[in-house]
């Protein structure tokens, strides 16, 4: 609310400024003037270098009925320079409430600012359009209330209500038992007003006096020296008031345009306190502020300068020679001391950025040659805060990352802050900052973005394009702004510190790569030693292939003896591949072989206990087709029992030819489920079982095209009249030819079995 506030009391300025000018300048075009007096006829403003020689300041005067030429009227030169003054404090003002922290001081300035242009607005009023009528006499005393909360802000002094209460009481009292109804009034007043600004010269001299003796025990640097020129001319703002009211009115003062340049003087107090913010830090601002500001405020500064000498010297014309001699051998004089001050000013500024400058640019050659060896970030990281908080002068430097940008990476430096990946501070950041720069967050975003940063007690945070991360500053030393060039030089910090990262992740993910492989080739030799190859029983021979995708299979081939007369055949294949389907492969060898073999379940428990721990640990991620083919050899006969858990159907060859085990159930690992046996029993006779996984016809050649299962079932069909180790290599031969010039794209398995046709007991 307080802002909205603000906010509407400068626009409200700026239209009454507008509204003003163009009355004033009609005013003055119709009535022509030579000189703007008070209500009551006191000289006040002159706006002709030709003027009666009896023309006194603040003494009665009365305008010749004689129209002038429009050539000799000086309406800009008169009021230009009491413009110029509310423009600056104006400005000043506005730039404080948009770009600083408005605290104590700062909202101390945009008062006394706002109640400054009040005051040059009625003071322009109070000498042409007189709509306040006198009320600008006791606004000289109510504007003493502001100044001295400034005043007292400068030196962290209590605010002390009462004194401000009693400005205002002293003022109504003012205005209502002296009314202002004669010129006689109207002197009688300004004399007060003088006695009046000279107490308050006397106390403000008195906290000067006293401030200047306590900082005496601390030790001098730079900003001492910008409070200590900002205080005296806070000093010198409050003296000239009384020392005006008193020259005027104790020593007659002819009418004179030259001195209309004094009006300019006002317009350096805002320009020299807005200067030693920028470069000094006399107020703390929440954004960077660009160098350029800066450079604008010294021109502004010597500006007006010189403006003020130059318009203080036109009058000279029309003065004798020897008296315009004497004038421009002062002026000369002047310019001289001007010039080399303006010189030091600027050169002290140039310095001043380049001595940064060399901090800096050591680091990012430091920072080229680290990205170029990655290993070690957070000795980077480390070397990375210190190096900025050096450059730039700040408390501390931070980097603020995301907890998932590096996988189980978590250090214990100081120098490192860490968010969760969904912190509601990266919505914001990524969401209202585009992308296509790196983003610069300070405390002027309203939600999260704030709130990190003021409990973080940061000044900014510069965000990284590519990833969740970026670097966060503290305030500078002695309340220093930050520039528009730092934050330019930061974004080239953050550039390399993101190739620096993507380095890293590069080197994370080669290590990962590497350990993968070596996992990969160790599991591959545990697969192979544990997969069978060709068995032979007395009652069957078992024949098996299996090829990776990768190093280590996801498909799941076992053979398992529960007695002398029955076996058990699983054949089965896990989503994925790699690593982690061979871990799972392994689980549910170790599973079904300890139920099976160990404690002897029927395949229905067996299948059922693993489908109930896969859906409840892994809930639906991970899961398994399986074919599990119990045989039991009897005399005369070959009994099957069989449950196929989302697998191909197996193909059963015999003398009445080849069928296909058809009958599905739900896979293993998505939801609870109760799995039922399929019971074939076989007479005596030739039987030839072959089971296969999905990687023996979801495979493609160089064109793209998929070998299918027709193809695949054409190719079993034309060898069954093969032996079965020559179909089981001629399989494989046709399997792999065909994508020998292209791409598997799956693990592959393959299983035959082949009955005796003699069975003993």
């Amino acid at each position: 609310m307080s802002r909205i506030f603000w906010g509407a009391a400068f626009a409200s300025l700026l239209v009454a400024f507008v509204l003003q000018v163009g009355a004033v300048k009609k005013l003055i075009e119709t009535r022509q003037p030579r000189i703007l007096t008070t209500e009551h006829s006191l000289a006040l403003i002159p706006l002709a270098f030709d003027l009666p020689s009896d023309a006194m300041y603040l003494r009665p005067y009365n305008e010749p009925m004689v129209m002038r030429p429009p050539g000799t009227l000086r309406y800009v030169q008169a009021l230009l320079p009491i413009y110029a003054g509310a423009f600056f404090f104006w400005f000043t003002g506005i730039f404080l409430y948009i770009f600083s922290r408005v605290r104590r001081l700062e909202r101390a300035y945009i008062l006394f600012s706002l109640f400054v242009c009040t005051y040059l607005l009625l003071f322009v009023d109070y000498f042409t359009l007189r709509v306040t009528g006198s009320f600008f006499l006791t606004f000289n005393i109510l504007i003493i209330g502001p100044f001295l909360y400034m005043y007292r802000s400068v030196y962290s002094l209590a605010t002390q209500g009462v004194l401000y209460a009693a400005v205002l009481l002293f003022s109504l009292a003012m205005s209502i038992f002296y009314p202002v109804n004669s010129a006689e009034a109207e002197i009688f007043f300004i004399k007060l007003l003088g006695v009046v600004f000279s107490a308050t010269f006397v106390y403000c001299a008195a906290l000067f006096i006293r401030a200047e003796m306590d900082k005496e025990k601390q030790s001098l640097g730079k900003k001492l020296w910008a409070e200590r020129i900002f205080n005296i001319s806070l000093v010198f703002a409050v003296a000239m008031p009384p020392a005006f009211f008193f020259m005027l009115y104790y020593f007659p003062v002819r009418v004179d345009v030259n001195y209309n340049a004094l009006f300019f003087l006002p317009a350096l107090f805002p320009i020299i306190f807005l200067t030693l913010s920028l470069r000094w830090g006399l107020v703390s601002f929440h954004v960077p502020i660009s160098l350029a500001a800066v450079r604008f405020m010294y021109f502004a500064f010597f500006g007006f300068l010189y403006w003020f000498t130059i318009g203080f010297s036109l009058g000279e014309i029309y003065q004798s020679e020897m008296t315009r001699a004497g004038h421009i051998w002062l002026l000369g004089l002047f310019l001289l001391l001007i010039d080399p001050l303006r010189t030091a000013l600027l050169t002290s500024l140039d310095q001043y950025s380049s001595s940064r400058r060399k901090v800096l640019d050591n680091f990012l050659l430091q920072s080229s040659q680290q990205i170029a060896n990655p290993g070690r970030a957070v000795q980077f990281i480390e070397r990375l805060a210190g190096s900025l908080t050096e450059g730039l002068g700040s408390y501390w430097v931070k980097v603020v990352m995301s907890r998932d940008l590096f996988t189980n990476w978590d250090s214990d430096s100081d120098k490192i802050v860490y968010l969760p990946d969904d912190d509601p501070f990266w919505v914001q950041a990524r969401t209202w900052v585009p992308r296509s720069r790196y983003a610069v967050l300070t405390q002027t975003f309203v939600g999260p973005v704030r709130d990190f940063l003021q409990g973080r007690g940061a000044f900014m945070v510069i965000g990284m394009n590519k990833f969740k991360a970026g670097i966060m500053i503290s305030e500078r030393r002695e309340n220093m702004p930050y520039y528009r060039e730092d934050v330019r030089f930061m974004r080239q910090v953050i550039r390399e510190a993101e190739v620096l990262i993507q380095n890293y992740l590069f080197l994370i993910e080669n290590v990962k790569l590497r350990r993968r492989e070596r996992e990969l080739a160790y599991s591959a030799r545990i697969q192979k030693r544990v997969i069978p190859g060709h068995r032979k029983f007395e009652h069957f021979e078992f024949w098996s292939y299996s090829r990776a995708y990768e190093s280590v299979t996801g498909d799941y081939v076992d053979l398992l003896q529960i007695d002398p007369q029955t076996f058990v055949v699983l054949l089965g294949d896990v989503s994925g591949h790699g690593i982690s389907s061979g871990y799972l492969v392994a689980f549910a060898r170790a599973y079904l072989r300890g139920a099976l073999a160990d404690r002897k379940a029927s395949l229905k428990d067996a299948l059922g206990g693993l489908n109930a721990y896969l859906a409840e640990n892994y809930r639906g991620n991970e899961f398994i087709t399986l074919f599990a083919l119990q045989m039991v050899f009897h005399e005369d006969s070959l009994a099957l029992r069989y449950i196929n858990a989302g697998q191909h159907p197996a193909l059963l060859y015999t003398e009445k030819g080849l069928i296909k085990l058809e009958e599905s159930q739900r896979l293993l690992g998505v939801i609870a489920n109760t799995y039922h046996e399929s019971v074939l029993t076989l007479p005596a006779g030739k039987v030839r079982l072959i089971l296969y996984s999905d990687g023996a016809f979801d495979v493609f050649n160089k064109s793209g095209k998929i070998l299918g299962q027709k193809k695949f079932f054409d190719w079993v069909e034309s060898s069954l009249e093969k032996p079965a180790a020559e179909q089981l290599a001629f399989l494989r031969q046709r399997i792999e030819g065909y994508t020998s010039s292209g791409q598997e794209s799956d693990d592959l398995a393959l299983i035959i079995i082949e009955a005796n046709e003699r069975r003993e007991s």
